[in-house]
């Protein structure tokens, strides 16, 4: 109807910050479980190594190993967020409190996997890399 209520903007905003806050939580949690994984996998690992008399250069990669990083959920985020910004245009205005949410969760779970991944593909030197990503930003 047009009319501009300035609570249920207020409302919009508290709900997109708290939906942002539970997605890094969540990739948080996720990033937890697989390291803990890698922990135990590293473990089992060492022991078999230690039993069989192998070197780890000899022993071959086995596929599961190469699941076990953050980086497999990138693409998972935008797609969430084009999900709901989808059912945004289709649906009713009663609605969207939920949508706003879902799409700020999705938001703030990527920009964690992408914390994340950098932290992960540029193990040696974490900070620079870090800033080298924002150049671009910088450079426009």
């Amino acid at each position: 109807d047009g009319n501009y209520v300035s609570q249920t903007n207020g409302l919009y905003v508290c709900v997109m910050g708290i939906g942002s806050a539970l997605g890094r939580v969540f990739v948080g949690y996720i990033e937890m479980l697989i390291q803990k994984r890698k922990a135990k996998r590293e473990a089992w690992r060492s022991v078999k190594l230690r039993e069989t008399g192998l070197s780890p250069e000899t022993e071959p990669l086995v596929e599961h190993e190469l699941l076990s990083s953050i980086t497999i959920l990138l693409p998972l985020p935008p797609l969430f967020a084009t999900i709901t910004a989808f059912l945004m245009a289709v649906s009713t205005p009663g609605a969207l409190g939920i949508l706003f949410a879902a799409n700020a969760f999705a938001f703030g779970s990527s920009w964690a996997i992408f914390i994340l991944s950098v932290r992960e593909i540029f193990a040696v030197d974490v900070g620079k890399n870090y800033n080298f990503c924002f150049s671009s930003g910088v450079a426009a």
